[in-house]
């Protein structure tokens, strides 16, 4: 990956720590648009690659690399054109049983991570979360699917489940209350 798709990418993850002055800059906006190609891209063509050949190596070492700027760019935007290519990707990683161990690791990591977001980060509300604009419905969304083919593939989410679960059960309670009691 060239220096400058790093420094795109980078400034994604950047993006979700700002301020809405940062939103104002017509510069800053040019460079988050171009951090979103770019990181667009990149992940089509894993998408390509992993439908084409699922056991290519640059895949295998690359993937869990700029996943996680995908995750952290859905947390900040609702790009459903990038939801539905990480989701893609993943199910077809997941489900083909053709990735390494050490992939199949670090995209459940990464998985559980993205479930665990609204439960560890109180900015993120149960509404986001019911609204389906946090990367917990993804990962959601993502386990659902393969575990449809691979049932045993589900045990590896339970606790983050149950806490998501939990969580906004909770939250979701606790808005009803206040709405009632004003």
């Amino acid at each position: 990956m060239s220096a400058n798709a790093k420094k795109n990418i980078k400034s994604i993850s950047h993006q979700n720590s700002t301020t809405q002055s940062y939103h104002s800059s017509p510069q800053k906006k040019d460079e988050i648009c171009a951090a979103h190609d770019a990181l667009s891209v990149c992940l089509e063509i894993f998408l390509i690659f992993q439908r084409h050949d699922p056991r290519n190596y640059f895949i295998q070492k690359h993937l869990c690399i700029i996943l996680p700027f995908g995750f952290s760019h859905l947390a900040s935007n609702d790009d459903s054109n990038l939801k539905q290519v990480i989701k893609s990707l993943l199910t077809l990683t997941l489900a083909d049983g053709d990735a390494s161990s050490e992939s199949l690791s670090s995209i459940i990591c990464l998985l559980n991570n993205a479930i665990s977001c609204s439960v560890l980060n109180p900015a993120v509300s149960a509404r986001q979360c019911q609204e389906k604009k946090c990367g917990s419905y993804l990962a959601i969304e993502i386990i659902e699917e393969v575990s449809a083919r691979n049932r045993i593939f589900v045990e590896s989410f339970i606790g983050s489940l149950v806490d998501f679960a939990f969580v906004n059960a909770k939250s979701l309670i606790l808005e009803i209350e206040k709405s009632k009691n004003p």
